[in-house]
């Protein structure tokens, strides 16, 4: 079933979904020092006015983003728990 699945790269420049971006909007203006709470008010009230446009150009880079996903890092992680837990089974 998996094989025969198709990914449209376009969909999420589909109008529906541009107020996923609302997160990064918040971000952004914290990262510009504006207090989370103001940033927040100041997103809600621009998608309830219309207003919403967000830069759909997204740069991630800390860990765990879509840009720096650390699969190596969590891959380490679960080895090594999955490992002691096998070991506590096989102590037993």
């Amino acid at each position: 079933m998996l094989q025969h699945i198709k990914i449209n790269k376009e969909a999420i420049e589909d109008e529906r979904y541009k107020y996923i971006y609302s997160v990064e909007e918040v971000n952004q203006k914290v990262l510009e020092v504006i207090p989370f709470r103001e940033a927040y008010q100041q997103i809600g009230k621009a998608i309830k006015k219309g207003n919403f446009h967000p830069d759909r150009t997204i740069n991630h880079t800390h860990e765990g983003s879509i840009g720096n996903l650390c699969n190596d890092e969590i891959r380490k992680r679960f080895t090594n728990v999955f490992n002691k837990s096998k070991s506590k089974e096989n102590s037993l």
